[in-house]
């Protein structure tokens, strides 16, 4: 089984999420057919980004990948594991 895969920011309110394969209300030819990061936000600023996955043992997959909000070094990546740490057991940092 394919797990579903998730986006995810965090900012002022916390952890928000949503499944990666909702469509985007917004979209145009230019830009994402489903939603991007900027759809949790409403724009607005975020601490960081990236996409997640939860496997069927309860492990969560998470990585940084955001065209906006993304880590820029080792310690925001280490910051967000340490977030996701404080709420799921098992989390794996993925590249």
């Amino acid at each position: 089984m394919k797990a579903a895969k998730y986006i995810w920011v965090i900012d002022n309110n916390g952890l928000r999420m949503m499944l990666d394969s909702v469509p985007n209300p917004q979209a145009t030819e230019r830009n994402e057919a489903n939603v991007c990061h900027t759809n949790i936000t409403g724009g607005k600023k975020a601490l960081q980004g990236g996409e997640l996955w939860f496997d069927e043992n309860g492990t969560v997959y998470i990585n940084n990948l955001s065209g906006r909000y993304g880590a820029i070094n080792e310690q925001q990546e280490r910051a967000v594991f340490d977030y996701f740490s404080l709420y799921y057991p098992k989390v794996v940092q993925l590249p």
